[in-house]
């Protein structure tokens, strides 16, 4: 197993350095693997999406960035350098850009774009900055603020952390090529949401890996939400009211996709 992962370290930093010298000199890299980037929401089933896709026949789950914490997810040319030559999903809480933009097109990364209902989030980012972690680049939060009461802790949350989700999903409708992908749909029929996927970048894989893609996912601990839709219906209404209020500034804008089920008035 040792000589196996040093073999497969090997040969990644050798391809590296060839395809550094390609990129630097704005050579075109090879386009003949499948680069699959789940942009995402935290709190949306992210995890358990890439682990099913991760499990598919000739994937792997690797990390295009240098670090997490309080750092944002921006992809870094190194790690895409380095992973090039192989078949793999990345999973990032990672607006789109410019920037993003460039390396889409020279590295050949097709995006998934996952969401989820914003006022179901606001209980999911509850739940976990008492339970597990206050340390996120959506917004700095102090570890006493986790003893507030809901109402105040949500109100908090929707002024404070969610400007970052409406970043991320305005961002991505700037974005052609991409898939969208809703968490309900993801955990209502797994089996259809990754084959539209294998359809959608033409991957070439039959029903019969994903539904096993599928179980081996299931079988292994990965982080989810509850999953229960409809959470954020006991939202404390100023928060629900000052999220209606951020998706009021955008006219003409689908919000539906996350949950804000009128088009903002053009």
């Amino acid at each position: 197993m040792k000589n196996k992962v040093k073999n497969l370290l090997t040969g990644s930093f050798i391809y590296a350095g060839v395809d550094l010298v390609k990129y630097a000199t704005g050579i075109s890299l090879s386009k003949d693997k499948h680069h699959l980037l789940v942009a995402c929401m935290p709190k949306s089933g992210s995890t358990f999406l890439t682990r099913i896709i991760s499990e598919l026949p000739g994937f792997s789950n690797v990390a295009l960035v240098p670090g997490y914490g309080h750092r944002e997810q921006e992809l870094d040319t190194l790690m895409l350098l380095y992973w090039h030559r192989k078949n793999y999903v990345a999973q990032h809480h990672v607006r789109y850009s410019e920037t993003l933009s460039q390396q889409i097109t020279r590295f050949g990364l097709r995006p998934i774009v996952l969401v989820r209902n914003i006022y179901d989030i606001v209980i999911s980012i509850k739940d976990h900055l008492r339970n597990e972690s206050v340390v996120s680049p959506m917004g700095y939060v102090f570890p006493y603020m986790t003893a507030w009461d809901d109402a105040e802790l949500e109100i908090f949350i929707a002024n404070m952390i969610l400007p970052w989700y409406f970043n991320f999903y305005l961002s991505w409708l700037e974005c052609e090529n991409k898939l969208l992908i809703r968490y309900e749909k993801l955990r209502e029929n797994p089996v259809h949401v990754v084959s539209t996927i294998c359809e959608f970048y033409k991957l070439g894989l039959a029903k019969v890996d994903i539904e096993s893609a599928i179980e081996a996912a299931k079988s292994k601990n990965t982080r989810k939400n509850k999953g229960i839709a409809g959470r954020g219906l006991s939202l404390a209404p100023e928060a629900r009211e000052h999220i209606d209020k951020m998706a009021s500034f955008y006219k003409g804008v689908d919000f539906s996709p996350i949950g804000i089920a009128h088009k903002q008035n053009a």
